[in-house]
């Protein structure tokens, strides 16, 4: 689907931003319709460690992000789609689209 994508996309196909927001919708309900059991099954066994964990990730990558940003001159924009590439977070993507406006988060 990616390929397929960039390739219509390549040649100046648009999509509504309806449509846009129902796919994105769409795949992030089946991921947690996928994730949801195992995920509330293991927040009671060891949920503070992975609180922990996911906070200190999430620390670690802002922190790498305004380094690299400001070390490179990059753009706010491209420096948050950088950050949610890496950590593959398709709300977090979702939501940069929406606070800066700028296509070029999903390009990072």
């Amino acid at each position: 689907m990616l390929l397929a994508a960039m390739f219509f996309g390549h040649f100046g196909y648009e999509i509504s931003a309806t449509v846009q927001n129902l796919g994105l919708s769409l795949f992030i309900v089946a991921v947690g319709l996928q994730a949801g059991p195992r995920f509330f099954r293991m927040l009671r066994t060891s949920g503070i460690i992975f609180g922990i964990i996911a906070l200190f990730i999430v620390l670690i990558a802002s922190i790498t992000t305004v380094a690299v940003a400001n070390f490179f001159s990059l753009s706010p924009a491209l420096s948050i789609g950088l950050m949610t590439g890496v950590l593959t977070s398709t709300p977090g993507l979702a939501a940069a689209l929406q606070a800066t406006n700028d296509p070029l988060a999903s390009v990072g």
